[in-house]
């Protein structure tokens, strides 16, 4: 870009040149008359000179505005700003729940000592990042929150799409019931359960 950019402005000189002393041009090519003093322009022609050299210079200018202005666009990057990193969720961000949808579902949970609760989760072959889930305490729930992003660019069917997350309560789970934030209620992993489970 900066080679074309260079000729535009060695032409833009050279139209300038010609508009303000036109006889210029003339001078570089009376080489190839013989008697060049019998074939001098007229006056006519070198002011058609100088019209054919403000043509010139708006073309000039027209040419350097388009070749300037991407240039003017990818100058952070040039100047080594660092480029903005995605999104971890990219598309929509979808709550998670224990109904299977787009987004996976919740597949059950399990709890190991006084208050650490994971959570078995199937990912939608779409999803494209998520948060740690958390848990929101109440009397008689705990209700889990677990949300990614959806975006067919990032489909994967062939990746394992189980994952686990463990998330510390406050208290002991006791008798509460684990929900999704639908309210529905989701599996505990056991030996009944054992299918749900890794």
């Amino acid at each position: 870009m900066i080679p074309l950019l260079l000729l535009l402005l060695v032409f833009m000189a050279g139209a300038v040149a010609v508009l303000i002393n036109p006889r210029l041009v003339w001078r570089m090519n009376s080489w190839q008359y013989r008697n060049p003093e019998y074939n001098e322009p007229s006056d006519a022609a070198y002011t058609g000179y100088r019209i054919g050299a403000v043509v010139m210079m708006f073309a000039i200018v027209v040419m350097l505005g388009a070749v300037w202005e991407p240039q003017r666009q990818e100058s952070p990057q040039a100047a080594g700003a660092p480029e903005p990193t995605p999104s971890p969720t990219p598309a929509s961000r979808q709550e998670v729940t224990a109904t299977a949808s787009d987004a996976g579902r919740i597949r059950a949970y399990s709890v190991s000592g006084e208050t650490a609760l994971t959570v078995h989760i199937y990912l939608g072959e779409c999803t494209s990042g998520h948060v740690p889930a958390s848990a929101r305490e109440e009397d008689e729930t705990v209700t889990i929150s677990f949300a990614v992003g959806v975006d067919d660019v990032w489909c994967a069917p062939e990746r394992d799409s189980l994952i686990e997350h463990t998330t510390e309560l406050d208290e002991p789970l006791g008798g509460r019931e684990v929900v999704d934030t639908d309210g529905e209620p989701i599996p505990p992993c056991g030996e009944e359960e054992q299918r749900r489970c890794p």
